[in-house]
């Protein structure tokens, strides 16, 4: 015998209810010897809720309430059902729904939405769609029972929760079942006191059901179908990376369930626990998948925890005085209060001064707990023995639950290092009384963010995550998203690396995603964001509540780089291509190297100098390992290199920049090439990774045209005034080549000393052979000084700047 049962969402519409029929045809098919339990249909019981609420209020729309389910119920019996089976349906629902409204009248009228009418009210749901379901195996020719378990699962009268009568119940399912032969399609959550009075089993009820159900009945499985592949290591709606377990021990899913996990609840475990019946949680939507089974000798998993689960409305009650030190019942007295106001404790802990208490509730209870407590300590409070009751509601509880935490004496310093390394404050810490769980309490700002963390260092060692946030959608930006797009899948399946864009900014507009975005229609996203400039954006990133967070600049904004020791101090890496930071003063160039070294983000900029090229990380590591920088020399622009590489005597200087500009070799104006500041700042960047303390102001600069052109007050006026300049450009590339001489734009650091001039140079000159938009850099040190190390290759254009920037991504692993 097995007892399978149906969650709200797999049976949230006809289409779905087809599904379920399949599948339980499949099992019939095998000649498996089933009982079928269902929830009401999805939203149905919050719904009910609903109509309760504003009847209570005296709000109208109640009725509106009651027409629309009505409504939902016949429009999808219609979908499964015709004939004689859908009229006899659509005669129970408004039976049903008569009843529903006759209630509804009732607490309009009295004012009173009692647990006994909630429990009356909510009973529709799965009586409704337990009929439906019934009637449409019944259209397939299937022998198929309504059972309604008022009439057979027993309580007491704890209406909204209530305490089951094991011995009554099982006796009654043993007779029922032993007489029944079709297939029983059962109503969960429902049962009924000694007077038949309906009552409700609380949340999970329909779990609880099937549950209960196969213990009566010593049944060899329970299954419990839902939405999700199984138990997760985490909430996928938390955490994008989610895993689902094959396997866990009932203790480990008691404790999943307490602290939060919703695909299985508590009372469901009992029962099964009792006769050692294995639980089986499958996805409606996937049934071929194996799903976890839950059990007593589970077999083992290769992660340190089993799950991580989070509870958002949660309180922290923090009573503290000298009666909490010296007597010894402040906690006894505590939970008496709490079982007869039927407060729930999440967790509780002590100080080791014994000077305070700390207890964790539900929000919904806070009013109530501070009202027992109030009252049953007036005495202690009035006499000052204990302090004015301190509540901490800003909070939540996150906890890690695996058999194998007890064993691992390193685990708490784990989880608190991890924390740490994302600026995660903890507030306070508890560890279960079964040793199978550790709960901390964190800022609720910091919920999602210390899930994911931890769920990245217990269950995702080998797959590594970089979140990334990308400025700037030009030639660059541009060019990056569309290599990611291209590598995202190799990444993963090759290197265990998801590189996730979780938003996307330029001057106009800009979209966050933060579960990640599909590259495929990122211009679309784009379009449809929020619209705000990127500063708002830059605003929000600080805030999402994401781990290994990258902030990728891909402009050249001097505003940007603003931000940059904020996010660094947030641990927040970046990886930029723009100049700006690194060239500002070398008091902010120092900040930004030592924030990036001492918290745990980093900063890499390998494409400030050489595009792709790997030039400062070369220069790092002849630093790291302990040479000396003699001299360096460098063709650091692609732009001014192949401008020269190009001029030959029958061609005019003035016509090679206006076939570089439209080839788009140069910036938009191409002044900003041609005055050497560009040039200027990459060598200054050079310098300052020497260890020099250098400004610009410290740069000698050749600006390559006169000042009259570079003022000219537009870039048509500045080409006019350029062609005035080709017979002084003319006069230097005859010079040059008469003594055999090549012309290069070079910048040259040597003595402490930085220049960036224009030089002719002989044809033994390593930079002689250079052509195109290639750089070239040399550096003359201790160890290479008579043959120096030199570094060559393209120095500009989108694509290979945007590999140098996807390169330094990959390394904030």
């Amino acid at each position: 015998m097995k007892i399978i049962k149906f969650g709200g969402s797999s049976i949230s519409n006809a289409k779905r209810i087809k599904n379920v029929i399949e599948i339980v045809e499949d099992k019939l098919q095998k000649r498996q010897k089933i009982i079928v339990v269902f929830s009401a249909f999805e939203n149905v019981t919050d719904e009910l809720l609903n109509v309760g609420g504003k009847a209570e209020q005296k709000n109208i729309k109640y009725k509106e309430k009651i027409a629309q389910l009505s409504l939902r119920h016949a429009k999808m019996s219609k979908q499964l059902l015709k004939g004689k089976l859908l009229c006899e349906t659509l005669e129970k629902i408004e039976e049903f729904f008569s009843k529903v409204y006759d209630i509804a009248c009732e607490i309009y009228l009295t004012e009173e939405f009692t647990n006994k009418r909630s429990d009356l009210l909510l009973s529709f749901g799965e009586q409704l769609s337990t009929f439906i379901i019934t009637k449409a195996f019944q259209q397939k020719n299937i022998n198929a029972d309504y059972l309604d378990t008022r009439f057979l699962i027993k309580t007491n009268s704890n209406f909204g929760f209530a305490k089951v009568a094991f011995y009554q119940t099982s006796k009654n399912l043993q007779k029922y079942f032993k007489n029944s032969v079709g297939l029983q399609i059962v109503t969960g959550f429902i049962a009924s006191n000694r007077d038949n009075q309906i009552t409700t089993l609380g949340r999970g009820g329909s779990d609880y059901t099937a549950s209960i159900i196969a213990s009566a009945l010593e049944a060899k499985e329970i299954e419990i179908w839902t939405d999700v592949d199984g138990v997760m290591t985490a909430d996928p709606k938390k955490v994008f990376n989610a895993l689902p377990l094959s396997e866990l021990s009932y203790k480990e899913s008691f404790e999943l369930s307490h602290f939060g996990a919703k695909v299985i609840h508590s009372p469901t475990i009992k029962p099964a626990i009792d006769k050692q019946i294995p639980i089986i949680i499958k996805n409606t939507f996937r049934p071929e998948f194996l799903g976890t089974k839950i059990s007593s000798n589970p077999e083992e998993h290769p992660y340190l925890v089993s799950g991580i689960t989070s509870l958002f409305d949660v309180v922290l009650l923090r009573i503290e005085g000298d009666v909490v030190t010296e007597s010894s019942g402040v906690l006894g007295r505590v939970f008496e209060f709490f079982d007869k106001q039927k407060i729930d404790t999440l967790f509780i802990s002590q100080a080791s001064s014994n000077h305070s208490i700390c207890i964790a509730v539900s929000l919904k209870d806070l009013k109530k707990a501070q009202e027992v407590i109030e009252k049953e300590f007036v005495f202690e409070l009035k006499a000052r023995l204990l302090e004015p009751l301190i509540v901490e509601d800003d909070i939540s509880i996150v906890s890690l639950i695996g058999e194998k935490i007890k064993q691992n004496t390193k685990f708490l310093a784990v989880v608190f290092e991890s924390l740490a390394n994302s600026n995660i404050d903890v507030i306070d810490v508890v560890q279960g009384a079964s040793k199978l769980s550790i709960s901390i309490i964190v800022a609720k700002i910091d919920q999602k963010k210390a899930v994911q963390v931890l769920h990245e260092v217990f269950f995702e060692k080998e797959n590594k995550n970089i979140n990334i946030f990308i400025v700037g959608t030009g030639l660059i930006g541009t060019e990056l998203l569309n290599q990611i797009k291209q590598e995202q899948k190799k990444l993963q399946r090759v290197a265990n690396i998801s590189v996730n864009v979780c938003g996307i900014a330029n001057s106009r507009n800009n979209t966050i995603c933060e579960n990640g975005m599909n590259l495929k229609s990122w211009e679309d996203c784009l379009k449809g964001g929020d619209g705000g400039n990127i500063e708002s954006f830059l605003h929000s990133l600080k805030n999402i509540k994401l781990s290994n967070k990258v902030l990728v600049d891909c402009t050249a904004s001097e505003k940007i780089p603003g931000f940059y020791k904020k996010f660094l101090e947030n641990n927040i890496s970046i990886v930029t291509p723009n100049k700006k930071a690194n060239s500002n003063s070398f008091r902010n160039f120092q900040t930004l190297q030592k924030l990036g070294n001492r918290n745990k983000a980093n900063f890499f900029y390998e494409t400030n100098v050489g595009a792709g090229l790997p030039i400062i990380e070369t220069l790092k590591n002849l630093i790291k390992t302990g040479d000396t920088i003699l001299k360096i020399e460098g063709v650091l622009s692609g732009t001014l290199s192949y401008l020269f590489n190009s001029f030959t005597e029958n061609k005019k200087f003035s016509q090679i920049v206006k076939q570089a500009q439209e080839k788009g070799y140069t910036e938009p104006d191409p002044r900003n090439d041609l005055n050497g500041l560009d040039v200027a700042r990459k060598i200054l960047i050079l310098a300052r990774e020497v260890g020099l303390d250098l400004e610009m102001k410290d740069v000698e600069v050749e600006n390559l045209v006169p000042q009259k052109v570079s003022n000219a007050k537009s870039v048509e006026e500045f080409f006019l005034l350029l062609e005035g300049c080709d017979n002084y450009f003319d006069g230097i590339l005859k010079k040059a080549t008469k003594a055999q001489k090549k012309l290069c734009y070079i910048a040259t650091l040597e003595s402490e000393k930085i220049s960036v001039k224009l030089k002719s140079i002989s044809k033994d000159h390593p930079f002689s052979s250079i052509d195109g938009s290639d750089n070239i850099v040399s550096f003359t040190t201790e160890r290479y000084k008579n043959n120096p190390l030199i570094i060559r290759g393209p120095g500009a254009g989108a694509s290979v700047t945007a590999a140098g920037v996807f390169a330094d991504i990959l390394k904030c692993i």
